[in-house]
């Protein structure tokens, strides 16, 4: 872990504290939900090794079976606490991202280095903050860490990642989110300047509005409105930098980095290999080192294959369809109430768009965010993270007769 370009010594210490203690709560949600079960003390203890055997042994294969128990532990986790917690959940992402916003305004507008200190990606040699403010295209210079602020995240990159998952829960909810909250998710979606968190916005608020009930309707039209207010402000206060970050060549170079890296990964029999003249003479990653790619679907493509890929993607669908009903019949039971449906099909398509802009695949974060989306699917396999652990409620409610 780093603090800015500097190193505390400390600060590998508090990640791997902070790490077992979320492993820890991880934990504590499946059993919470299913009770102290077998398959559970061995995912665990599996972590134990596999972490021991990573640290020990410095193997490659220890680090991949590491990453990917973990994973499931934090999907299966987010699964849970998004069955019975949700509406704790969506409350936590909005605090962190009203957190977040908070720090970026100093970021973007340079009020020294202290804003900086939790973000670690980008400019390694940033040393000061430079003027924005009213700055336009030509006069203005600046450097990633201030143009597109991290906030209280190590990067910028994580940040639209929250993002997606803030504007993924406060769109779907029920009840409708609040009005100050989606000013704060508005106001993220701008000040981090991230084309797919954009995008992502785009998506859910024209899905609530033409699919969503009347109060999500209403949310929708809100935060198009807000959203439109920012962006006038942000055009006043910061000229250069949204002429910067929004041009056309920009927004073009930044998909066809992605386009040509996923394109340069499949072989020369592929099929899709013939749309490969429309790219020609695009923007493509160069500075790239050998085995490095900028989208994560290059990485996927290349470690399993397309024909692979696609299987993949066919036997999660049909895991999804045949969960769906099954998680319908046990939200009927269990909570009296239909399952989030809408919630879970736009947060799966936002969280499958983000990894065409960075290989994200390894990181427990996101895992935890797709257990909403792969809920059905994980409901096939483990359906008492939707029923509850039956014998523990029990005993609850006859407690409080």
């Amino acid at each position: 872990m780093v603090l800015g370009p500097q190193q505390w010594l400390g600060a590998q210490l508090v990640s791997q504290v902070t790490s077992w203690l979320c492993v820890f709560a991880a934990v504590l949600i499946l059993i919470d939900r299913c009770g102290l079960k077998l398959w559970i003390m061995a995912l665990v203890f599996s972590v134990f090794i596999a972490r021991a055997l990573r640290i020990g042994a410095d193997s490659g294969f220890a680090e991949s079976i590491y990453i990917a128990l973990i994973c499931a532990l934090y999907c299966l986790a987010g699964a849970g606490l998004i069955v019975v917690r949700g509406d704790f959940l969506y409350k936590q992402v909005m605090w962190v991202l009203l957190l977040s916003v908070a720090l970026m305004i100093p970021q973007v507008v340079g009020a020294g280095a202290w804003p900086y200190l939790l973000t670690t990606h980008g400019d390694q040699y940033f040393t000061a903050p430079m003027k924005t403010i009213f700055q336009n295209e030509d006069s203005v210079r600046y450097e990633l860490i201030q143009g597109r602020p991290a906030g209280i995240f190590h990067s910028n990159i994580i940040g639209a990642l929250i993002g997606i998952y803030g504007v993924s829960l406060h769109f779907t909810k029920r009840a409708g989110g609040r009005l100050g909250w989606t000013a704060i998710v508005c106001a993220m979606v701008v000040l981090t300047m991230s084309k797919l968190l954009f995008a992502s916005f785009g998506v859910a608020v024209v899905i609530m509005i033409l699919f969503g009930d009347p109060k999500q309707k209403y949310i929708g039209y809100q935060a198009l409105v807000l959203l439109a207010g920012f962006l006038l402000f942000y055009r006043i206060v910061f000229p250069g930098l949204m002429a910067i970050n929004l041009s056309e060549d920009t927004i073009t170079t930044s998909l066809y980095l992605r386009l040509n890296d996923m394109m340069d990964v499949l072989g020369t029999g592929n099929s899709l290999r013939r749309f490969e003249v429309f790219l020609a003479g695009t923007a493509r990653a160069s500075w790239v080192g050998d085995g490095e790619h900028v989208s994560g679907y290059s990485v996927l493509l290349k470690s399993i294959g397309s024909t692979s890929a696609v299987g993949l993607l066919l036997f999660t669908a049909a895991a999804q369809v045949l969960g769906l009903q099954k998680m319908k019949r046990l939200y009927a039971s269990a909570h009296n109430r239909p399952p989030p449906i809408l919630q879970i099909g736009l947060t799966l398509f936002l969280l499958l768009l983000y990894p065409v802009s960075f290989p994200i695949w390894t990181a427990p974060i996101y895992w935890f965010m797709m257990g909403l989306p792969l809920l059905p699917a994980i409901t096939l396999l483990v359906p008492q993270l939707v029923q509850g652990n039956t014998a523990v409620e029990s005993r609850q409610r006859l407690s409080t007769q």
